[in-house]
């Protein structure tokens, strides 16, 4: 018999909680590239194979990609890896990373900081959480000490410098 794991329903994907929408769960690949890709369950719209190492061939329209799975703690150290060596365009926004209240704001509005400086720090769960800058540029703030901030609410926003500006 097959185990119970096997089952559909475990491979949907989706989940449900009480009182909240469902979750759906992303599975994260390398590409050939070493670009790490993020994939949510959804009908497949072209062919796809698996080998024997659980390397998964995609074949569409567009083309064939040999796709390597990751562990979701391997997908986000080669997604940092990749941000600190400054390969990828990194995201402006600084985002609350869970619920809490803003104990510290580092830096004015309108201050020209450097990747990985502090900006804001929330507090959740009797713990710190700072957020730092992704690349150097101008901070533009949107909280003050004490805001209380909901999970991916938006805190501050670091604009990249002109080409050629220190």
């Amino acid at each position: 018999t097959e185990p119970a794991f096997a089952s559909p329903l475990w491979r949907a994907g989706s989940g449900w909680r009480a009182s909240a929408p469902a979750v759906v769960a992303e599975r994260a690949f390398a590409t050939a590239d070493g670009d790490v890709v993020a994939v949510r369950p959804a009908p497949v719209t072209g062919e796809s194979a698996r080998d024997a190492d659980g390397t998964v061939w995609v074949h569409t329209a567009d083309g064939t990609w040999a796709l390597t799975p990751l562990s979701r703690r391997a997908a986000d150290e080669r997604r940092r890896a990749r941000r600190e060596r400054g390969d990828a365009a990194s995201d402006p926004r600084l985002a609350a990373p869970m619920p809490g209240t803003v104990v510290a704001v580092h830096h004015a509005d309108g201050d020209a900081v450097t990747a990985g400086t502090r900006i804001v720090t929330i507090e959740a769960m009797k713990m710190e959480h700072p957020l730092t800058a992704p690349h150097d540029g101008t901070v533009h703030l949107d909280v003050a000490v004490g805001d209380q901030v909901r999970l991916g609410q938006v805190l501050a926003r670091v604009d990249p410098h002109p080409e050629g500006t220190p």
